[in-house]
């Protein structure tokens, strides 16, 4: 798992290749002008997907994991509380849709810790991290997400 904001990368070096030239994407694109839906950046080797989504109780959003694709999910206006763990495979498995939408999700996850997502600040996630996006310790509020997708063996 990686966490920042796309006003301070650091070193290039500091990020897998294809990681690092994402997020450079994002940096340069007005994502509060694009309307919701799927763009593909290379197929479906690299895309995301850009939604308006209303936050919620921690206990109301699952976590999940993927194992085919890498997600650098990004928050342009903030406002996200992000749940993520290391998966250690101790995390009962309450839904299994690897087959058709490469996720699994998980209601209890170990070792969980939270952060709350700045204007601009992203994450990156590997298939061995769980995340449990789109949470809130405060008022449910809508915000705008944008999730993208890269082909693990990309990287």
């Amino acid at each position: 798992m990686i966490y920042g904001n796309l006003g301070n990368l650091g070193e290039p070096n500091a990020y897998p290749k294809t990681v690092y030239r994402l997020l450079e994407y994002l940096k340069n694109k007005d994502f509060n002008s694009i309307k919701p839906g799927k763009y593909d950046i290379e197929g479906n080797d690299i895309y995301f997907l850009v939604t308006d989504t209303m936050t919620d109780r921690i206990e109301q959003k699952n976590a999940e994991s993927h194992v085919k694709y890498i997600d650098i999910q990004f928050s342009p206006s903030g406002g996200e509380l992000m749940g993520f763990a290391i998966d250690k495979g101790n995390n009962e498995i309450t839904e299994n849709k690897l087959q058709d939408k490469d996720v699994l999700k998980y209601l209890i996850v170990e070792n969980e810790k939270f952060i709350k997502m700045n204007q601009n600040d992203f994450f990156v996630f590997f298939p061995w991290d769980i995340h449990r996006p789109g949470c809130t310790d405060l008022e449910p509020n809508n915000i705008r997400k944008v999730v993208v997708k890269i082909k693990m063996e990309l990287i």
